[in-house]
């Protein structure tokens, strides 16, 4: 396993992963290989999901490449700016295609 991931999981995730696994299987795991299995066990349990990454995978890179965080976040805020920015575009045609429509019927009317 990787030096890098153990070190990154601490007592408490421990604890919480031992609750989570069930005492007659724990039997059956020889006493000086809990601790790997628990570690295993916790790392493909853990689920994140968002636009930015889990912070101990920013961390992970921070640590990797210096000043990675920034330009993750950078990128991240860059993206929202962007997307906003079509979704303001997207609403301002919605209105002028109804406004349009709405002077076309008043036209027939006439």
């Amino acid at each position: 396993m990787n030096q890098e991931l153990q070190s990154d999981t601490s007592p408490e995730d421990e604890f919480q992963a031992e609750s989570l696994i069930p005492a007659d299987l724990m039997e059956y795991i020889p006493e000086e290989k809990r601790g790997e299995f628990i570690r295993e066990f916790v790392l493909q349990v853990e689920h994140y999901s968002g636009l930015i990454p889990h912070p101990s995978i920013v961390a992970r890179w921070e640590r990797i490449m210096p000043g990675s965080a920034d330009r993750i976040l950078a990128l991240s805020e860059k993206h929202h700016g962007h997307r906003m920015e079509m979704e303001r575009d997207m609403f301002a045609d919605f209105i002028r295609r109804e406004q349009l429509g709405m002077w076309f019927i008043s036209l027939l009317r006439w």
